[in-house]
């Protein structure tokens, strides 16, 4: 069985889930983004909020208000992703504190304006908050970013996977077909409700839709793109193709990825619409916040020698759930990481500045002052 089959059996989420508000925003207190001229700068205050959707859950990053700047970070609640299952077969089950600088229920910022979306798509073994720290940054720079869950492919549905036999809850439905697709519709129709009424009204422009996606987030995000003719722009990570019908598009690999494999920059060539950005140096996970949750730590404390394990997923699992991280030995051989894989700070860097300059000129028709080559970063 391939790593790449293997990966794709692997991991999911369950998601807790908020009310709606009604109501907009109140008037008279107009607070404009003003915002340093460097992309991959923070901008303003990031709320964050969860709602649930057509039975799809949801998680919103938005601007808030500079009143809310500066207060406690919000530990994320990585546990509920996890199945009761697999936390009672786990003897002191814990995960480490993952803190982010959002504000939980913050109120939306009075701009003035409305606000571009991005609609992010999870990989296998992720969840929607799986690389919240991409999507707070493009909403500190004036987005609105969704991102729903997708049940088959999430971290809750393939951890029980792992046993065998395995525990309740165990579900690789995502395998055989992609829910991506059908989640980032319901979020879209999520947030056309939401321009209407609610604390969104008036905030969220829905005629500017743009979408990105890791690893199989980033193959829905392609697919979604052929046939959602709103979208205007596609920036597929660590997966994915360049949609056939011509839409922006720009597709970031890392060249020390272990489970799918870094594409090579001909995959835009003859595309005059798309780009392409090589992380060099950087693993699978590069595009997301899951090192943070330290899945070699936890497999080292808590599964390693354990006999009721199914000893051709554990180890892909926990191949998986390391891959980029520091201190793990890359699994491509390959000059780039031949010392390690990218330091995550440098990557970080890197993914903020190219999605920033990325959907601001094509959402905002903005094209920024500015083209600087991070160091570690091959663009055509």
């Amino acid at each position: 069985m391939s790593r790449l089959t293997i990966f794709l059996l692997l991991v999911v989420g369950c998601a807790k889930s908020g009310d709606t508000e009604s109501g907009g925003a109140e008037p008279g207190s107009i607070e404009p983004i003003e915002i340093s001229a460097a992309p991959e700068d923070p901008g303003v205050a990031v709320g964050v909020r969860t709602f649930l959707h057509e039975g799809v859950t949801l998680e919103v990053w938005y601007p808030t208000s500079e009143d809310y700047a500066g207060t406690a970070p919000e530990r994320l609640d990585f546990e509920s992703f996890v199945t009761a299952s697999f936390e009672a077969a786990i003897d002191g089950f814990e995960l480490p504190d993952v803190f982010s600088d959002t504000i939980r229920d913050a109120p939306v910022r009075v701009l003035g304006e409305r606000l571009p979306i991005v609609l992010f798509s999870h990989g296998f073994g992720g969840m929607r908050i799986q690389s919240f720290s991409a999507a707070s940054h493009l909403a500190s720079r004036g987005y609105v970013v969704v991102a729903p869950d997708h049940p088959g492919r999430m971290l809750t549905d393939v951890l029980p996977c792992i046993f065998s036999p395995p525990l309740d809850g165990c579900d690789l439905s995502g395998f055989g077909s992609d829910p991506g697709p059908a989640g980032l519709a319901a979020a879209l129709r999520w947030v056309d409700e939401a321009a209407m009424s609610g604390p969104f009204m008036d905030i969220v422009d829905v005629d500017r839709l743009g979408v990105m996606g890791h690893s199989a987030g980033a193959g829905s995000v392609s697919t979604y793109a052929e046939s959602e003719t709103r979208v205007m722009a596609v920036m597929p990570m660590a997966g994915g193709s360049v949609p056939a019908r011509e839409v922006e598009t720009l597709r970031m690999d890392g060249s020390c990825d272990g489970f799918v494999p870094a594409a090579s920059p001909t995959i835009v060539e003859g595309r005059p619409l798309a780009g392409f950005v090589m992380l060099e140096g950087a693993g699978h996970l590069a595009f997301s916040d899951l090192c943070s949750l330290d899945i070699g730590g936890f497999a080292e404390r808590f599964l390693e020698g354990r006999e009721d394990l199914n000893s051709a997923l554990f180890p892909q699992l926990r191949s998986l759930g390391t891959d980029g991280c520091a201190g793990v030995q890359p699994i491509v051989v390959d000059e780039s990481c031949a010392d390690g894989f990218m330091p995550l700070e440098t990557s970080d860097l890197i993914m903020k500045y190219h999605s920033t300059v990325f959907f601001d000129r094509v959402l905002k028709g903005r094209d920024v002052d500015d083209d600087r080559i991070i160091t570690g970063a091959s663009v055509y």
